[in-house]
C-alpha cells in the first residue's frame, strides 16, 4: 500500500471533485463487492470479487497489447468525440483515448469516465498513479453511488448538434461482466440522452429560424386544410395500410408494391416520392414534416392530385396549387391551441405526432385511421447493402459516415446509426402499444423491429389485398378543417398576435430593467436585503406573464437556440454565491433582450407580412 501514491490522487480529486471525498475516504458498498490488488512477475494485477467469482482488471500478460486491440475494435471518431467510458479502473484506457486524441492534434475530445462505486477507485487510488488523467480536462469523473445527477448534467454541456454524430460508448475490461445490471441501465439512459438531444434540443437549435419561417408561410393555409377527423372516419377498418419508407430495400420490392393498388391504403413518406415516380406508381396519400425538406421531392406532375399530410412548418413549395391537403399543428403552438378549443377535427391535427422521423409520423396517422393491418414496405432501418436509401431519392446524407451495429431480419449484423435505432426503438414501443393491430414486415431486408411479422410483400399482398377499393370516393368525404365561423375566428386570432407581441415587448422591457436594479443592489452590498427579494419576485412575475403569453410560441421558434445556451450557460456556474446572482443577472439579461428583440420581429412580420382576408 502506498500512502503517498493515494494522497496523490487525492488531491486531484479534492481538486476538481471534492464532493466525492467522503464517499471515496469512506465508500458504502451498495453493490456487495471487494477489490485487492496482488503482484505476480513484478506487475501489480487489480481484482475485484463478486456473487464467489473474480474478476481480473488487469490482462494476464501484457496490457499495452490488450489496450491496443480495445481501441483498435471501439473505432471511435476522436475527433470532437463525445465519449462515454464505463469504469476507470487502473486508468490506462482512459489513457489511451487521450494518446488517439493527441495524435490526431484535437483538443476538444471529452471524456465521461463512470465508476459504479466508490470501493475499486478506493483500493487502486493506493497502487495505480490516475493523477495524470485525473487531472486532464478533457476528462470528468462520474462515480455513480456519489452523483446521480452528473450524467444527465454532463451530457446537456458537452453535446451538441455538431458532435452528437461522434458520440460512443465503451467499456473497460470486465466492468460490463462485475455490474451488469448497471451497465444495462446505463447504457439505456445514455442512449435515451442522446437521442432526447437529437430529437428535441439538437432538433430546436439547428432549425428554429426555418420552422419560424415556414410556419409563418404556411399560417394562412391552415385554413384551408381540410379535416382529418373526416378522413379517418371515411377509411375501412380492415383495409391494410402499407407504409412506405424510402430505405435502401424499396428498390427491390416496389415493383410487387402495383398488386395492391386499389386494394390497400398506401401511405409514402416524402423522401420516398421519387422511388415511386421511377416505378411508374402513385401513392394514394404522402406525409412531409420536415422543415427543410428539398423541393426536389416534390417536383413529379402528379403531385397535386395525390392528397398530403403536411406539418405547419413544412416548406411551402410541398403544397401545390389546388392539392387537397391535411395540415397538422403542434398542440403548443398559437394556432394548435386555437384548433384544440373551436374545430371539430381538432384531436387529429394536434395530437397525431411521431418519434421524430417523418414514418414514424405516418405510422401515427395509420393508427388514427384505426388500421389493424399495417404493413412496413422499404422500413430498412439500417444501412442494406452500404446503402442509406433507395435509388431515386433525393438526399443530401453523410450518415454513414457514423455508424453502429444492429441486428437484420435475418439474426446477422447490419450497419446503422444511433438515430435509425432510435426509431426502431420507437416503433418497437408502438406495435407494443397497440395490442388490436398485426404488423408485417414486408421491407424484405433492414434491421429487424421486434413485434413485427417478417413476411415478403408478395405474400402479403396474396393474403390481404382481397378487395377492391374505392379510395376516390373515400377521399371525397374529406371536409373543410374550419366552418365559416371558424375561419371568421381564427382570422382574428392570427390579427391578435401583433397586440399580443406588444405585451411582450413592454413586459420584457420591465425585466431586463429588474435585471439592472437587482445587479445593482448585489454590488452595492445589499445581497440579502428584502429589496434583492421584491426584485427577484417581481423579476419572476415578469417573465411568468411574457412565457404564458399564449403567443410565445412564436417567439420559441426564433429564441431557441439563445435558450438553449443561457441553460447550459446556468450548469456552468460559478460556486461563488454573490457570482451566481450577478451571473444570473447578465444571463437573464441576454436572454430576455433575445425575447425583445424576437417580439419585434414577429409584431412586423404579422403586421406586414400575414394577408387575413
Amino acid at each position: 500500500m502506498n500512502n503517498e501514491l493515494y494522497e496523490k490522487n487525492i488531491r486531484i480529486i479534492e481538486k476538481r471533485w471534492p464532493e466525492y471525498l467522503e464517499g471515496i475516504r469512506n465508500p458504502d458498498n451498495v453493490n456487495g463487492i471487494s477489490c485487492e490488488v496482488i503482484e505476480e512477475e513484478g506487475r501489480l494485477i487489480p481484482r475485484v470479487m463478486r456473487d464467489g467469482k473474480t474478476y481480473s482488471l488487469s490482462s494476464a500478460y501484457s496490457d499495452e497489447v490488450i489496450v491496443d486491440r480495445w481501441a483498435e475494435f471501439v473505432n471511435l471518431n476522436v475527433y470532437e468525440a463525445v465519449i462515454f467510458l464505463f469504469g476507470l479502473g487502473t486508468g490506462i484506457y482512459v489513457k489511451k483515448l487521450l494518446e488517439k486524441a493527441d495524435e490526431a492534434g484535437e483538443e476538444n475530445v471529452s471524456i465521461l469516465v463512470f465508476e459504479p462505486d466508490a470501493v475499486i477507485i478506493g483500493e487502486l487510488f493506493r497502487h495505480f498513479d490516475l493523477s495524470g488523467v485525473l487531472s486532464d480536462e478533457r476528462v470528468t469523473l462520474d462515480i455513480g453511488s456519489l452523483n446521480e445527477d452528473l450524467l444527465r448534467n454532463w451530457t446537456k454541456s458537452h453535446v451538441s448538434y455538431n458532435n452528437i454524430r461522434n458520440a460512443g460508448s465503451a467499456y473497460y475490461i470486465n466492468y460490463p461482466r462485475i455490474y451488469p445490471e448497471i451497465r444495462k441501465q446505463y447504457d439505456h439512459d445514455v442512449e435515451y440522452l442522446l437521442t432526447d438531444y437529437y430529437g428535441n434540443t439538437g432538433f430546436k437549435r439547428s432549425m428554429s429560424k426555418t420552422v419560424y419561417s415556414n410556419t409563418l408561410d404556411n399560417i394562412r393555409k391552415m385554413a384551408d386544410s381540410l379535416s382529418i377527423e373526416s378522413l379517418v372516419s371515411a377509411v375501412p377498418k380492415d383495409m391494410p395500410v402499407f407504409l412506405v419508407s424510402s430505405g435502401p430495400s424499396l428498390s427491390g420490392n416496389i415493383q410487387e408494391l402495383k398488386r395492391a393498388k386499389g386494394k390497400g391504403l398506401i401511405i409514402a413518406v416524402d423522401s420516398a416520392l421519387g422511388v415511386f415516380d421511377k416505378a411508374g406508381l402513385i401513392p394514394d396519400i404522402y406525409v412531409t414534416i420536415d422543415p427543410e425538406k428539398q423541393e426536389e421531392n416534390f417536383s413529379f406532375d402528379w403531385i397535386p392530385e395525390v392528397p398530403a399530410v403536411v406539418g405547419m412548418s413544412s416548406p411551402e413549395f410541398v403544397i401545390k396549387e389546388g392539392q387537397p391537403y391535411y395540415m397538422l399543428c403542434p398542440y403548443d403552438n398559437y394556432t394548435g391551441r386555437f384548433i384544440v378549443d373551436h374545430s371539430k377535427g381538432a384531436p387529429y391535427h394536434v395530437l397525431i405526432s411521431g418519434g421524430g422521423s417523418v414514418a414514424t409520423w405516418a405510422f401515427s396517422l395509420a393508427r388514427a385511421m384505426g388500421a389493424k393491418t399495417l404493413v412496413f414496405v422499404g422500413q430498412d432501418l439500417a444501412y442494406t447493402g452500404d446503402k442509406a436509401h433507395a435509388a431515386g431519392v433525393a438526399v443530401d446524407d453523410d450518415a454513414m459516415l457514423y455508424t453502429v451495429d444492429d441486428t437484420d431480419i435475418y439474426g446477422e449484423p447490419i450497419r446503422s446509426s444511433r438515430q435509425l435505432i432510435s426509431y426502431r426503438k420507437w416503433f418497437e414501443h408502438a406495435i407494443a402499444e397497440c395490442e388490436d393491430l398485426e404488423a408485417f414486415d414486408a421491407t424484405e431486408g433492414g434491421a429487424y423491429i421486434k413485434g413485427t411479422k417478417v413476411i415478403t410483400l408478395k405474400e402479403v399482398i396474396d393474403r390481404y389485398c382481397t378487395k377492391d377499393r374505392d379510395l376516390a370516393e373515400m377521399f371525397s368525404r374529406s371536409e373543410p378543417l374550419f366552418d365559416e365561423e371558424e375561419r371568421k375566428e381564427y382570422y382574428e386570432l392570427l390579427g391578435d398576435v401583433p397586440e399580443k407581441m406588444g405585451e411582450i415587448i413592454r413586459n420584457a422591457r420591465k425585466l431586463i430593467s429588474n435585471y439592472d436594479k437587482m445587479e445593482k443592489a448585489i454590488r452595492s452590498g445589499n445581497f440579502t436585503g428584502d429589496r434583492l427579494r421584491k426584485l427577484m419576485a417581481s423579476g419572476k412575475k415578469l417573465s411568468d406573464e411574457i412565457e404564458e403569453n399564449p403567443a410565445f410560441t412564436y417567439i420559441d421558434m426564433l429564441n431557441s437556440d439563445s435558450e438553449i445556451n443561457i441553460e447550459e450557460n446556468i450548469n456552468n456556474k460559478d460556486s461563488d454565491s454573490e457570482k451566481d446572482f450577478i451571473n444570473m443577472c447578465e444571463l437573464g439579461r441576454e436572454h430576455t433582450g433575445n425575447i425583445l428583440r424576437s417580439a419585434e420581429k414577429v409584431k412586423k412580420d404579422f403586421s406586414e407580412n400575414i394577408d387575413l382576408k
